[in-house]
């Protein structure tokens, strides 16, 4: 009868396995870094292979996150420490009912109080007219979805704004284990 149990991940053939694509992956990225020419056709035919690679890795991950998020429930865990990575559960959610003319407005203050502080030698007035000319102009071409992590750091409570209905939970997963170690400038992007 085959195992039906995942004890440890570390020593197990799933790992060799997911090593095994990473290590592909990697000696594709190579090959093609070594051709010279490619047809339009055969550039084609590759992206669209990686991009449904890409689907089926994703799909792995919700499965993989799904049963993570179980696992996690089930013990009563928040936080995980593992080998080079934390991982946090988060409560997920959704926000609806954005009074997005009253927050636009509380934005357009901070930020000009902010600009103010930021270049003294320049008068207040014309930095007011400034930054509310470029919000309104950001604001009316685009489509806001709001970030709470943005609009917390300058001071503004989403709750006040919004509320939050329930949503799917997710584990959010950090540490320099979840970056490939070959390209370590980009985990130095991730955390400048």
């Amino acid at each position: 009868m085959p195992n039906t149990s995942l004890a440890s991940y570390s020593t197990s053939i799933m790992k060799s396995k997911l090593d095994f694509v990473i290590a592909t992956v990697e000696a594709a990225k190579d090959f093609i870094g070594s051709l010279d020419d490619f047809s339009a056709r055969a550039a084609l035919d590759a992206l669209a292979h990686v991009k449904k690679t890409r689907r089926k890795m994703k799909g792995l991950e919700v499965i993989l996150e799904d049963i993570a998020i179980a696992a996690m429930l089930h013990a009563d865990i928040e936080n995980f420490d593992g080998d080079g990575y934390t991982a946090r559960l988060h409560p997920g959610g959704h926000r609806k009912g954005w009074r997005h003319t009253e927050l636009i407005n509380d934005v357009t203050e901070r930020t000009i109080k902010q600009r103010i502080k930021q270049y003294p030698e320049v008068d207040p007035e014309i930095l007011a007219r400034i930054v509310k000319q470029d919000l309104i102009v950001a604001y009316s071409v685009s489509r806001p979805e709001w970030r709470t992590t943005v609009l917390r750091r300058l001071g503004v409570e989403a709750n006040d704004y919004s509320t939050k209905g329930p949503g799917k939970q997710s584990i959010e997963i950090t540490g320099q284990a979840t970056y490939d170690e070959t390209n370590p400038s980009y985990m130095e992007e991730v955390t400048a």
